[in-house]
């Protein structure tokens, strides 16, 4: 699909929401994640968080697997943020229709899909 095409049903189904967010679906949250997020809506038109990378093995070269869970999460808290691109976007529900006019080519999952959103909430919202 289409970003827009996201955004435009996202819009359509949240009437009465402040905000909305969107996360690539690659990326792994805390549980607690969007309660922190929801917070940091309070004080801001729009925002992004950026996803913290682990590695995919242990120290003894064993992959990481479902039953590691805690452990990667432990690993993201301790781990500075590196990563250059943009995972996870948040902004204001009524500029929506904006947003979308920036991204309306922009298919999922064709890279520099994250450039493209900062970029559209950048230019809507000047931040």
């Amino acid at each position: 699909p289409f970003v827009t095409e996201i955004f435009e049903n996202a819009y359509r189904e949240t009437e009465g929401a402040r905000f909305l967010g969107y996360t690539n679906a690659d990326i792994a949250v805390q549980e607690d994640f969007y309660v922190k997020a929801a917070a940091y809506a309070k004080a801001s038109d729009a925002f992004v968080i950026n996803r913290v990378e682990v590695d995919d093995k242990d120290a003894n070269g064993r992959p990481y697997g479902p039953a590691d869970l805690e452990t990667l999460y432990a690993l993201g808290r301790k781990r500075p943020q590196r990563h250059a691109g943009y995972d996870c976007f948040f902004w204001r529900r009524d500029r929506t229709p904006l947003v979308s006019l920036f991204v309306r080519n922009v298919f999922v999952g064709y890279p520099p899909v994250g450039r493209h959103v900062m970029e559209a909430l950048r230019c809507v919202f000047g931040t």
